[in-house]
Parts: C-alpha cells; sequence; structure tokens
C-alpha cells in the first residue's frame, strides 16, 4: 500500500517537476552571414507579457536557462542593437532552438519590461527612483536603502550583493571618487531619475573586456530638468534641551555634461555625526595596482566616542562643523581634472562608566572606572588628480595632502584614584600616486608609483595626584613603491608577469618617565625596509568557466640602527613564497560560484622594532621587544550569487575558513589597575570562521522590500595572562531583518529587527569558563502624509541588552516628527527622545575579558527647522 500511495504521489507531482526542470536553449545567428551572435538578449514572456527570464548569447551565439513555463501561450524574444527583433511561440518542453536575425538600421538600446520597478540592458540594473522612493526620503541614501540587492551604511558607503562598489558616478563622472557619501547623504531624492547598477564594472577602457571585475558601479541619473542649473538648499534649525541646539546645511550640486561641482558645508550640536560622511570607502578594483595605503600609523590609544548598538543621535555629544568642495573638468572625452578639499572639525564629550572584568585562573579581577572625555579632531586634505582614460590608454595622476589632530583630555576615577591624561596627535602626510597602462595590440603594459611623506608626533601627558608620567614618540615615515605588470593574451589563455619594488626610511624616537619601570624606556632608531615582489599570473577563461593561479615570490628585507646602543646595526632577512588558486563558473545569468585558496605569510612593520615601553593610556603599556612579526594564513572561500533583476531577487553568501600561525604571543599582566602587554617569540595558531548569508527581495504588488542578512564568526587562539596560557574561543551570531514598505502614497513604514548571541570560552588548568550575552533590538518608523502638504512620522526603538548571565536592560526610546511642505520651503519640528531615558548599558568580549559600559544619553529636546530647496 505504502508504495503504491508513493507512485501516486509521484505521478501527482510530474507535471510540477516537468515545469521546474524545462530548459531554453540554442543558438543565435546572422541570418546573412550565418555567423554567431554575441550580446543577444534573449527573453522568455507569459501570457501577460511578463518576463520569466532572460539570458545573453555567448561568443559562440549560444544561450541556456531554466524556466518555469505556465499557460497556452509563451513567447521567447531575442533583441539586439542593429537587428531586428525575433519572436518566436514555444512549448512547455525542453528543446534546442536556432534563431536567426536579420539587420537593421533601427537601435534598441535596451529591454524594457513595462511597469517593472527593475530593467535591464546587459550588465546594467536600472532602479527607478519614483518607483522606490517613498514619504521620509530625503535624500538620494534614503532610497538606496530600499532598492533590492543594495545596502547602505550610516557613512554612505554602498554595497551590492554584500560586496563594496568600485565607482560611484554622477551623470557617468567620477567627480568624488572615494568620498561618495557626500552624494549618498545630500542630493535631493526628487531630482534623480534612475539609480543604474553596472555589474562587473571595468572602469579602465584600456582594458574592458580583458581584465574582468566582480565589483559593480552606481551611476545616478538625473531628471533632465534639473540638469545645467545649481540643484540644492539650506537647512537651518534651533532647539533646546539642556542647552542651546543649532543645526545648519546648505548644499549645492551643478552638473553639466563638461563639468561637476558639489560645494557643502554642515555643522550641528544635536547628535548627527556629520563627519562620517567625509570617510574614504573602500572602491578597490581588482586587478589593477592601486595603492590606498595610509602612511598615518599612530602607536598611542587615545579615547574616543565609542558605536553603541541604538541610534547615534542618541548618545554622541557633538559640536560639529564639515566642508566639501569638489570640481571636475572634462577637457575632452577621455580626459579629465578633479580637484577635492575637504575639512571637518568635531569636538566630541562623554561620560561614561566601564567596568572591566580581566579573567584569572581561579577568580577575576574587576577594574570599575568613571570617566569624563573631551576629543578635538580637526583634518584638512585635498586632491588635484589628472585622468586620461582612452580605448589605447589610460594615466592618472593624484597629487594628495593631509593636515590632521587629534587632541583629548579626559578624567578618569578608578579604584579611588583620579588620573587625567591628555593626548596630542598630529600629523601631516603628503602623496602622489601615478598610474600609466598601454595597450600594445591586445598585450598589456601597466606601471604605478606611491610616493609619500608622513610626519606623525604623539604626546601623552598622565596626572596622578602630583605625579606626572609622560610618553613622547616622534616618527616620521618616507616610503616608495613602485609597480608594474605586463599580460599576453593567448585565445582562451593570458599571463601577466607583476612585479613590485616598495621602500621606506623610517625615523622613531620614543621616551617613557614612568615610576612602574625602572629600564626600557626609550628607544631611538633608524630603520629602512626594501620588498622585492614578481607575482606570475595564469589565467584561463571559456565562456562560463575562469580559473587563476598566482604566485607571488616576496624578498623582503629590515634594517635597523639603534643609536642608543652604540649605532648598533641589526638586519633581517625573509624570502616568502605565497600562492593563491580560484575557480568561478557561472551556471546561468542567475547564479555563479567562485572557490578559491590562498597560502599568504605577512611580515610586521618598522613600529615592530620598538624594544621599550609605550604608555598607549594611562592604564596601558605595550612592549613589542622589538619581534618581529611574521604570520602565515591559509584560507578557503566559497562565495554564491544568486540574482533574477527581473523578480528583483538577490541571493548572496560566502563560506570561509581561515587558519593561522604567527611567531609570536601575546602576553597580560596586571599591576593592580594597570595593564602590561608584551610580545612573546612564542608560535601561537588560530582558527577562524566567517559564513554569511543575505536575501533581498522587493515584492512589486505590495510595494516592499525585504532583506535578511545572517553572520557567523568563530575565532579560537591562545593569549598568555599572569604568566598563564589560556585557550579560548568567541563565536558571535547575528542576524538583521529589515523591511520598507510603502502601503501607499499617504503611509509608509520602516522596520528594523537585530539579533546577536555571542559566546566566549576559556579553558584554564583546572575547568572551562563558558559566558554567553544576547542583544536584541528592533525599530520602527512609521511615515503618514495627512494631506499633500502635511507628513508625520513616529519612531519607537526598543533595546534588550543582556548585562550579564543574571541581568539585562531593556529600555524604550521614541521620536515624534511633523512636516509642513509648500513648493520650496519645508517646515519641520522633531520631538526627540519623548521618554526622556537618561542612560543606555551593554558588555561584550575581548579576547579573555568582559567589559560593561553604561553611558550618558541626550535629553529630551525639541527642534524646529526650516528647509529651503532650489
Amino acid at each position: 500500500m505504502t508504495k503504491q500511495l508513493f507512485v501516486i504521489l509521484l505521478l501527482t507531482l510530474l507535471p510540477y517537476i516537468a515545469i521546474s526542470q524545462t530548459t531554453v536553449k540554442g543558438f543565435v545567428y546572422d541570418m546573412e552571414t550565418k555567423k554567431p551572435l554575441e550580446g543577444v538578449v534573449v527573453t522568455i514572456l507569459n501570457e501577460q507579457n511578463e518576463a520569466l527570464g532572460y539570458d545573453i548569447s555567448t561568443d559562440k551565439g549560444a544561450f541556456n536557462f531554466p524556466i518555469q513555463i505556465q499557460g497556452k501561450k509563451t513567447l521567447l524574444t531575442c533583441r539586439m542593437l542593429g537587428y531586428k527583433d525575433e519572436m518566436r511561440a514555444i512549448k512547455n518542453t525542453s528543446d534546442q532552438l536556432n534563431i536567426y536575425m536579420l539587420q537593421t538600421s533601427i537601435e534598441l538600446k535596451e529591454v524594457v519590461i513595462k511597469s517593472q520597478p527593475i530593467t535591464v540592458s546587459e550588465d546594467t540594473l536600472k532602479y527607478r527612483v519614483n518607483a522606490f522612493k517613498s514619504l521620509g526620503d530625503r535624500t538620494i541614501g534614503d532610497v538606496l536603502k530600499r532598492l533590492p540587492g543594495i545596502e547602505v551604511s550610516e557613512s554612505g558607503r554602498i554595497s551590492y550583493k554584500g560586496e563594496s562598489i568600485n565607482r560611484f558616478y554622477i551623470e557617468g563622472m567620477d567627480l568624488l571618487q572615494s568620498r561618495y557619501g557626500i552624494a549618498t547623504n545630500n542630493i535631493p531624492a526628487e531630482v534623480v531619475a534612475n539609480v543604474e547598477v553596472i555589474e562587473n564594472h571595468q572602469p579602465i577602457k584600456t582594458i574592458k573586456g580583458m581584465v574582468a571585475s566582480s565589483q559593480a558601479a552606481i551611476n545616478l541619473k538625473l531628471k533632465t530638468a534639473k540638469m545645467v542649473k545649481p540643484i540644492g538648499g539650506i537647512r537651518a534649525g534651533s532647539g533646546y534641551s539642556k542647552d542651546f541646539n543649532w543645526l545648519l546645511e546648505a548644499f549645492l550640486l551643478r552638473a553639466s555634461q563638461r563639468k561637476q561641482t558639489i560645494a557643502m558645508y554642515k555643522t550641528n550640536n544635536i547628535g548627527n555625526n556629520i563627519g562620517v560622511e567625509l570617510t574614504e570607502q573602500s572602491i578597490s578594483v581588482k586587478g589593477l595596482q592601486e595603492d590606498e595605503a595610509n602612511p598615518e600609523k599612530n602607536i598611542l590609544s587615545p579615547s574616543s566616542s565609542i558605536v553603541l548598538p541604538i541610534e547615534e543621535e542618541r548618545y554622541l555629544f557633538n559640536r560639529s562643523h564639515i566642508a566639501s568642495l569638489n570640481n571636475l573638468w572634462k577637457i575632452n572625452e577621455d580626459s579629465q581634472i578633479r580637484f577635492n578639499m575637504n575639512y571637518k572639525n568635531d569636538r566630541l564629550t562623554e561620560n561614561s562608566c566601564e567596568i572591566s572584568d580581566y579573567f584569572l585562573d581561579g577568580g577575576s579581577l574587576k577594574v570599575t572606572e568613571q570617566n569624563e572625555l573631551e576629543q578635538r579632531l580637526h583634518s584638512l586634505d585635498g586632491a588635484v588628480t589628472f585622468t586620461g582614460n582612452a580605448k589605447n590608454h589610460y594615466i592618472d595622476d593624484a597629487f594628495k595632502w593631509k593636515i590632521s589632530g587629534n587632541r583629548s583630555w579626559s578624567t578618569a576615577i578608578a579604584e579611588d584614584q583620579r588620573t587625567k591624561q591628555q593626548f596630542k596627535m598630529p600629523s601631516t602626510s603628503i602623496q602622489n600616486q601615478f598610474n600609466l597602462l598601454k595597450n600594445y595590440g591586445g598585450k598589456i603594459f601597466n606601471i604605478s608609483s606611491v610616493f609619500s611623506f608622513n610626519n606623525h608626533p604623539e604626546r601623552l601627558m598622565v596626572y596622578v595626584d602630583n605625579e606626572q608620567q609622560k610618553q613622547t614618540i616622534e616618527g616620521t615615515n618616507l616610503s616608495f613603491k613602485t609597480d608594474s605588470y605586463y599580460t599576453w593574451f593567448w585565445r582562451s589563455f593570458s599571463i601577466c608577469l607583476k612585479g613590485n619594488v616598495e621602500g621606506s626610511l623610517n625615523t622613531i624616537d620614543t621616551n617613557l618617565s614612568h615610576g612602574l619601570f625602572s629600564d626600557s624606556l626609550q628607544t631611538k632608531a633608524n630603520i629602512k625596509t626594501l620588498k622585492f615582489e614578481v607575482s606570475p599570473l595564469f589565467t584561463f577563461k571559456k565562456e562560463r568557466t575562469t580559473l587563476e593561479l598566482e604566485f607571488p615570490i616576496r624578498e623582503q628585507a629590515l634594517w635597523k640602527v639603534a643609536e642608543l646602543e652604540k649605532t648598533r646595526k641589526s638586519a633581517e632577512n625573509f624570502f616568502l613564497i605565497n600562492s593563491r588558486l580560484s575557480l568561478s563558473y557561472k551556471f546561468s545569468p542567475y547564479l555563479s560560484s567562485s572557490l578559491s585558496y590562498r597560502f599568504q605569510q605577512n611580515i610586521g612593520d618598522y613600529t615592530d622594532y620598538i624594544d621599550s615601553y609605550l604608555m598607549e593610556n594611562y592604564r596601558n603599556y605595550y612592549k613589542p621587544n622589538g619581534i618581529i612579526r611574521l604570520r602565515k594564513s591559509h584560507s578557503i572561500i566559497l562565495h554564491l550569487d544568486y540574482r533574477d533583476p527581473i523578480k528583483a531577487l538577490f541571493i548572496n553568501s560566502f563560506f570561509s575558513y581561515i587558519p593561522a600561525e604567527s611567531n609570536k604571543t601575546s602576553s597580560n599582566r596586571l599591576h593592580g589597575i594597570q595593564l602590561e602587554r608584551r610580545d612573546i617569540l612564542l608560535s601561537n595558531k588560530s582558527d577562524m570562521w566567517i559564513g554569511q548569508v543575505y536575501f533581498a527581495k522587493y515584492f512589486n504588488s505590495i510595494r516592499s522590500n525585504l532583506s535578511f542578512n545572517s553572520n557567523f564568526n568563530y575565532y579560537a587562539t591562545s593569549r598568555f595572562q599572569q604568566d598563564k596560557l589560556y585557550p579560548f574561543r568567541i563565536n558571535s551570531w547575528e542576524q538583521v531583518l529589515k523591511i520598507n514598505t510603502k502601503i501607499s502614497d499617504f503611509l509608509a513604514f520602516v522596520y528594523d529587527v537585530n539579533y546577536s548571541v555571542r559566546n566566549s570560552s576559556v579553558k584554564s588548568s583546572v575547568n572551562t569558563f563558558k559566558t554567553s550575552l544576547h542583544q536584541f533590538s528592533q525599530k520602527l518608523k512609521t511615515y503618514y502624509a495627512v494631506t499633500g502638504n502635511l507628513d508625520f512620522n513616529f519612531q519607537i526603538e526598543h533595546a534588550y541588552n543582556e548585562i550579564t548571565q543574571r541581568s539585562f536592560a531593556n529600555l524604550f526610546f521614541g521620536n515624534l516628527g511633523i512636516i509642513y511642505k509648500t513648493k520650496n520651503i519645508d517646515f519641520e519640528l522633531y520631538w526627540k527622545n519623548i521618554f526622556n531615558k537618561k542612560e543606555y548599558t551593554y558588555s561584550t568580549f575581548n579576547e579573555l575579558n568582559t567589559y560593561t559600559y553604561r553611558y550618558n544619553l541626550r535629553p529630551m529636546s525639541i527642534l524646529f527647522i526650516t528647509s529651503f530647496k532650489f
């Protein structure tokens, strides 16, 4: 009887199985020449003219994709620029089709699926801004957060399918380069017609189609009526909580075919962290030798404002000013000059309590600190860049400079002892980056160089009772790096021979005045480094498969002249062989995967030569012991990517395993409340597992975007504490769910949920101690338009934090806003922190130790803002 039921069930499901397994495949040819056509967009339409799937023909004219065919009428269409559309009715069977297309003078630039919020043209996805824009969206960054497959951070950093973009364009021009957060956080949403995502974007024309890129680019297409004339606005507001509050923002964008300008100034003291808009985002293009290394390397650890897992405006006490001026001039179609200048001045204050719980064999040590902090940050940086991006050559030369400073004052009370400390950390850096690339008949030659100078003195003064402790560090760095590669192409194979030379001249002078230590208080040395590297790269690329094999071979040397030891010289040489193997396969236009393995050996830098105590802050001391770090690691990464832009479905996942070994181990020792950290020449192994699954889907029928992100991290290694070695493991699991729903033109809401759990396990000689902390937060923002001119918005936020395994904090926050709109002027009224919560508490792990923080929050406030747009 059971077998009969199974047969009946199988026969019942066979039609559905057949539907799911239907494969449409075939070849497309030119009708006259009978040659295969590459780049033809092949689409399947149902009875309602809705797209069920698509593919783009290969260099052999082949197309192949599985679909679910339902209904009686199913239509296959073939479209390509310069050819007449070819259509054919198909049946619900797997068959091979031969399609012949006739050349025509009619040009069809893209496949347009009517009434769809996303359209597709080859490798470009076009999001219609009006389809996604909702109540409460003021800037284009607000709209980008609603687009399926795209994630936007608070600083404006954009990721597509979990990977950072490599370029951000406005009307096809790269005005802001890595600081594109200025655009995402300021360009009004109503002036942008479309957001284009250019997949597998290779920005250099010379190697386009030869050197692949897995990263995407973003391009903003402005509305025609907004071109040429200035776009922008001014927002000004004031209010009161315990102190007088202010806000002032001015923004200007002018975009034409030959020139672009963005000017911006902002200031406020209401908790808006505007400084993050000037953050340099990662925009590296894989396969290009662009050096983005920051020569500035600070040794001291000044107190800084911490990032809490709640809205930043609830705890950030600031007085901030930022300004930015950016201009781009197109000399001709292939050349441009860009000028960028940015200024930041931040004054941050903080009042907190920190409980540090240090693990010891048979117990623990708790240290409680009350802290008051004032930090002043300022920076002025700029760049002048010339870029020539032609079909046969690419040249880019950027001259950059930066002057910055970090001054902070803090008072701490720990164990009834009052301590004051003051940091002064100015820095000046100058850098020139040059990149030249030529194409000689299919052979690519590249040479690039980076020259930089950096001066970064550091000062720390500590006052305990009537005693003064002082740490001074003088450091300068002059460095260069020259890279070159030459690439040969032969059918499906290519060989790229890379080479680079890198060197630096460094001086470092440290001096510590402290009663805890009696010797090893000074280092004065000149350190030279020189590195040679040769790296052959073999690539095989065939239709859907790409195989890469690389063997970097490096010779690296460091020389030290210790002036305090009668100019004693020492030198170390390292000969390192690394390897990388990667395989990627594209199953269909929807599904692709990659598997890679890398063996890597890295050594430390010139700061490892310091052989004296360093006072990082009033409680923490560090002694590198002059041990040059040598780290060996293996990494295995599996990446799976599924995207169906027609159905607005994006799924991305990766899993990696990284075992590593270092030649030194960290050792912590407590002297009362003072913590001494040393490097010990002892091999130390570690294991790391990282995993992520990202899912995003836009439901057009209910105008809702849903995204889910799940992250897993596991890390295991060992540390010394009080001269005993403790193996420990830390793992964390985090899930983030976001829902953006536009119920109607008058009602919308945004709902975010974040759940995380962190587990720690420390093994002593007798027992294993385990700790687990859970955190849960959720936010609901509702936007309601009472009339065409009057909007209400309400936000409620809930935070649950496990402080220990027996106690937790459970808080609710609320905001209310009213906006009255006219043609060019908006009037905004906000009531923030309605429940007037005054304190926030949470706990976290760090290796062997646990930390609990308690921070003062901004009080309830009322703010009135007037906005003028043009």
